[in-house]
């Protein structure tokens, strides 16, 4: 890549090791919150929800006052989310297709 003058400048990665360290630990909460959601008593599932609720506004607050890339930590999350909810779903096909 070249700036305005016309020189070669390196590129920052995409990725670091603490990216994906970021994201790895922020799964966790999307496995966490998932689990609760799909509990049958309405008590965990208000719980989860309300971490749910709780951690996107805490990341876009924290975002907004010191500019750390919050999106890594919601993106973590929404994986670990997207995770779990693909398990029920195997298990269901498994079950079904055996």
């Amino acid at each position: 890549m070249r700036n305005k003058q016309g020189q070669f400048v390196k590129q920052k990665k995409a990725y670091t090791k603490k990216d994906i360290g970021t994201v790895l630990l922020h799964m966790l909460d999307g496995f966490l919150i998932a689990y609760l959601v799909t509990q049958p008593k309405l008590g965990l599932i208000l719980i989860g929800l309300m971490i749910f609720v709780g951690f996107l506004v805490y990341e876009v607050l924290e975002d907004l006052r010191c500019a750390d890339r919050g999106y890594r930590d919601i993106f973590g999350c929404l994986l670990g989310l997207g995770i779990y909810a693909i398990y029920p779903v195997a298990l269901m096909l498994w079950e079904r297709y055996r």
